[in-house]
């Protein structure tokens, strides 16, 4: 759930299951407490210390646009891009 809300800018969201056993019934469920944070959006990158086409190659892979809200998986998509292509950015 936390990995769903940091999707939509929910980068600080809390998430609290609480369990509910009845054992006169053999079952359990669970009940969660939610506390979103606040919303963040994505404002803006500097890069420093490369070369222009890795700096190309890094705006080009960023696909967030300004004022949009931060998505946590593209953020960790992007950062596995990076890591895999290290070598050819540099």
């Amino acid at each position: 759930m936390r990995e769903e809300y940091g999707q939509r800018g929910f980068l600080e969201a809390k998430v609290t299951p609480v369990a509910s056993y009845d054992d006169a019934v053999h079952t359990t469920s669970y009940g969660v407490s939610i506390v979103e944070g606040p919303v963040f959006h994505y404002g803006s990158m500097t890069i420093s210390g490369m070369s222009l086409a890795g700096e190309r190659m890094i705006r080009e892979a960023w696909s967030i646009q300004p004022g949009n809200l931060f998505d946590k998986k593209v953020f960790e998509d992007f950062l596995y891009r990076l890591e895999s292509h290290r070598e050819t950015i540099i």
